[in-house]
C-alpha cells in the first residue's frame, strides 16, 4: 500500500537537539557511569577475597578504583553540563517555534 503523503513531513522543532541530547547522554555520560561501577566492584571483590583470607592484596585495586572513579565523576560532571545546556537550547527552540 501506498501512502497517501506526497512530500516528508516537517522536522519537529528542537528534533535534531533531541537527537544530539540523547548521543551527549549515551556517550558522554553513561559510559563512565557503567565504567566507574565496574571498577568498583572489582576493588570490592579484592576486599573481599582479603577477609576471608587469600592471597589478593585490595589496596593496588583500590587506589585504581579511586582514581578511576575520580575522572569517571570529572567526565560525568561536564557531560551534565554540556546536557543542560542541549535542554535549554531545544526548549529555547520549542518556545520559539509555538510562539
Amino acid at each position: 500500500m501506498r501512502s497517501p503523503l506526497k512530500s516528508k513531513p516537517l522536522r519537529n522543532p528542537g528534533q535534531s537537539l533531541d537527537q544530539y541530547l540523547l548521543d551527549v547522554v549515551f556517550d558522554e555520560g553513561l559510559i563512565y557511569i557503567f565504567i566507574g561501577t565496574f571498577v568498583c566492584l572489582i576493588a570490592i571483590t579484592n576486599w573481599f577475597y582479603y577477609f576471608i583470607q587469600t592471597a589478593l592484596n585490595p589496596w593496588a585495586m583500590t587506589l585504581i578504583a579511586v582514581a578511576v572513579v575520580a575522572y569517571c565523576l570529572y567526565k560525568i560532571k561536564k557531560a551534565l553540563k554540556k546536557i543542560t545546556k542541549l535542554k535549554q537550547g531545544r526548549d529555547g527552540e520549542r518556545a520559539f517555534s509555538q510562539y
